[in-house]
């Protein structure tokens, strides 16, 4: 299980003054993309994401070379760049990079619950990916994050994930307002025939079990 990473990213264009020209913004992007890796040769670094479900792939180069022992090759992370325009092919220049929670499910025989509720504050499928930005109030170092496959149900017309949240040393008083960002392969059981989406269940605020559905 990874933890808790405090990020939070809206998929949207953010504007900030250009140092040269204060008439002239300079536009960054903050995408969720996949890292595909890194030719050590030219220290280019590959990108490739999807705006949204099924739009076609966008490949970004950047020179940067990663800590590939925090990062690794097919890794979900949050970029902020700068480029000419949004959603193409080409070069961009890379500001930040950071992991996120996820990458591949986890599979589980039974339902699981964790002790901490949680809030979407959107979520969405870009591609094979099922990704979500998630509020929790958050005590300490972090929470323990969850996301599993209920087994029985791969072949249903909407298969069921648990997403569990656990936090061993909660402390309501301290706890505070945090927002992490969660992105999961679900092409295995996405591309099957038999499904017509999926349920993603989750404890909410009020303690009781709630879903976030993504139909095909």
């Amino acid at each position: 299980m990874k933890k808790f990473l405090l990020i939070f990213a809206l998929l949207m264009a953010l504007t900030a003054c250009n140092s040269a020209n204060n008439d002239e913004p300079v536009v960054k992007y903050t995408t969720l993309v996949t890292y595909a890796g890194t030719d050590k040769d030219t220290q280019v670094t590959t990108f490739t994401f999807q705006t949204i479900d099924d739009a076609p792939l966008v490949t970004l180069t950047a020179n940067w070379l990663p800590d590939e022992d925090v990062i690794k090759p097919g890794e979900r992370i949050i970029i902020v760049y700068t480029a000419d325009s949004y959603g193409v092919n080409g070069p961009i220049q890379l500001l930040q990079a950071s992991p996120v929670i996820g990458w591949i499910p986890a599979t589980t025989e039974a339902p699981i619950t964790g002790n901490i509720g949680a809030q979407p504050v959107t979520y969405w499928r870009s591609g094979p990916y099922f990704n979500a930005n998630i509020e929790a109030y958050i005590s300490g170092n972090g929470a323990a994050v969850k996301f599993a496959l209920l087994s029985s149900t791969k072949d249903d017309p909407y298969p069921v994930y648990y997403l569990a949240i656990n936090q061993t040393d909660y402390n309501s008083i301290e706890a505070s307002r945090k927002i992490a960002v969660l992105s999961f392969d679900i092409s295995d059981v996405w591309n099957l025939q038999t499904c017509q989406g999926i349920k993603v269940i989750y404890r909410d605020y009020q303690n009781q079990e709630a879903e976030m559905t993504l139909t095909k």
